[in-house]
């Protein structure tokens, strides 16, 4: 998982997995640091993943990103069903998700793909 969504009142945020230290059912806990560093794109934490995971610049390097995606979703259930852009379904709700549609998620798009991060479950 890459991030949480946050909804406090009308509004929307998003937060680093960096900085949650637990979650249950009714509650989230997060570093003290937290509230410095919202993010109001989803996107955003796919830049930061981008900045942080990887030490060589170019195609190599968003090869290992793409890797280290597909190890931490592998195996996980998605909780919902996911969309491209155009409206076509890449990943129905209950899949539990293989290489291969880790794979299309990413080919898809970075949006598809944090809104498929974001919608997983062990």
């Amino acid at each position: 998982m890459l991030g949480i969504v946050l909804q406090t009142g009308e509004s929307e945020t998003i937060l680093s997995a960096d900085f949650v230290m637990t979650y249950g059912r009714d509650i989230v806990v997060v570093k003290e640091e937290a509230p410095g560093h919202f993010l109001d794109d989803p996107e955003k934490l796919l830049t930061k993943e981008v900045e942080e995971e990887l030490e060589q610049p170019g195609e190599e390097g968003m090869e290992a990103l793409r890797a280290k995606q597909v190890e931490l979703l592998k195996g996980k259930k998605a909780v919902k069903d996911i969309y491209a852009g155009n409206g076509e379904q890449v990943i129905a709700a209950g899949t539990v998700l293989s290489e291969e549609d880790i794979k299309r998620a990413q080919e898809a798009g970075p949006g598809v793909f944090v809104e498929l991060s974001m919608h997983v479950d062990e």
